[in-house]
């Protein structure tokens, strides 16, 4: 029996079993990463030729994870081929959107399997350029790989600790319109946490939001609401690779050693990418040290009032006006100036954003020379023009307490997530 290097056959029987998984009585939740590693010895033993090997652990998982959906197919694609009713694993076209899902779940669990260890500590994703002292930890995810990777903030420079398969929207990235069951692609941050006991079961264990949408989607006319990162239902070890309406989703002990993970939840960065691109650490040190002395430059002008000046900074010249609150969102329309005498830039952050050739976004503290001890969060958009000079494109202030009510209004709200 020939074996092909990706795909294995799905069949009518694996169907049957499928369903019958789903539909078990017998509900069981295990690690995410102790099912990927079956799954991985499976087809390892397939490759190699050891079909009882791969049979006997395809039996196993079935037989006491009734939930995999994946394993079951395996199992049954096993014993079709035992019996004859398969020529060549992987000779059969798929037989439906759920199953060719299933076959892309395989996949990608393999190629996290061939993927080198140690070249993993060594590369970083692109997006990843430089991280603010109070940012504990950054949440990344590759849509097209369906992973989502934890690292912790090692001196401004991202370092990983983990990562976990997950599952994506039903019509994949790039989210544009409410109800689109996308994904979106950009720079967020997680806002709150909410406990799985307030939320329908099909939220797992619990679930962390992000500002979806964020200061750039608002420019962009993107809409929608309710983007989280949570579990799955109690029912399934996980979800097929496209399966909610937006939202990321964990197998659930995933979710909860995620969540262990990040202590410090609100404010965490969560960077949303359609595929990853790896590079060496540093390897955008030129571009961060040339936007930190710009942005040195913006505040320093900002402190000085003066608005022709400062107006050179931005893509469309900011107006002056009255009626604005402090702290209220400033963007490239309709900028309302509130000058303070500010010295410094700290607490600096940046990141290359997803999808957007080009634009970066800087999130970072103006130190105020009257009282040490407050920093107001400002956040940018920048990109080169033509002439290759740096202009901000979307800006937006908030001071951090503004980001806390809006947690605390998110945890508390009736507001409806996707799924």
């Amino acid at each position: 029996m020939k074996l092909e290097h990706k795909l294995f056959v799905f069949c009518h029987f694996a169907l049957v079993l499928a369903i019958s998984a789903i539909l078990s009585t017998n509900l069981y939740a295990s690690s995410g990463k102790d099912y990927e590693k079956a799954i991985v010895k499976i087809t390892s033993n397939l490759r190699n030729g050891n079909f009882e090997t791969a049979q006997s652990i395809a039996k196993d998982l079935h037989d006491g994870k009734p939930a995999t959906r994946l394993a079951s197919l395996l199992y049954a694609d096993l014993l079709a081929a035992q019996a004859g009713a398969l020529s060549s694993v992987g000779g059969l076209a798929s037989q439906g959107k759920e199953l060719r899902n299933l076959k892309h779940e395989l996949n990608v669990r393999w190629n996290r399997h061939l993927q080198n260890e140690t070249l993993l500590k060594q590369k970083v994703p692109a997006s990843l350029i430089q991280l603010g002292n109070s940012t504990e930890h950054v949440v990344y995810a590759d849509l097209s790989a369906s992973r989502i990777y934890i690292y912790q903030n090692r001196n401004g420079a991202p370092y990983l600790i983990n990562d976990y398969y997950v599952t994506q929207g039903l019509k994949g990235a790039l989210k544009q319109v409410e109800g689109d069951q996308r994904t979106p692609v950009g720079v967020y941050y997680i806002t709150g946490y909410i406990a799985g006991a307030t939320l329908p079961s099909r939220y797992g264990p619990g679930a962390l939001p992000i500002n979806y949408p964020n200061a750039l989607d608002i420019e962009l006319s993107r809409t929608g609401y309710g983007i989280w990162i949570h579990g799955t239902e109690p029912y399934l070890v996980n979800r097929s690779p496209y399966a909610s309406d937006g939202c990321l989703s964990l197998n659930n002990t995933d979710f909860k050693h995620f969540n262990r993970l990040i202590q410090q939840k609100r404010f965490t960065p969560v960077v949303i990418e359609k595929a990853i691109d790896w590079v060496d650490l540093g390897a955008r040190n030129q571009t961060k040290i040339q936007l930190r002395n710009v942005i040195q430059k913006w505040t320093e002008t900002y402190s000085q009032a003066n608005h022709k000046k400062l107006s050179t900074f931005y893509k469309d010249p900011p107006k002056t006006g009255t009626g604005a609150t402090k702290g209220v969102l400033i963007d490239n329309q309709t900028t309302i100036l509130n000058y303070e005498q500010t010295t410094e830039v700290v607490d600096f952050e940046l990141f290359q954003y997803p999808g957007e050739s080009g634009l970066y976004v800087a999130e970072f503290g103006q130190r105020n020379k009257k009282s040490a001890t407050q920093v107001r969060r400002v956040q940018q958009y920048w990109k080169k023009d033509s002439s290759g000079n740096w202009k901000i494109q979307v800006e937006s202030i908030s001071p951090k307490n503004s980001m806390i009510k809006l947690a605390t209004e998110i945890k508390s709200s009736n507001q409806k997530p996707s799924s």
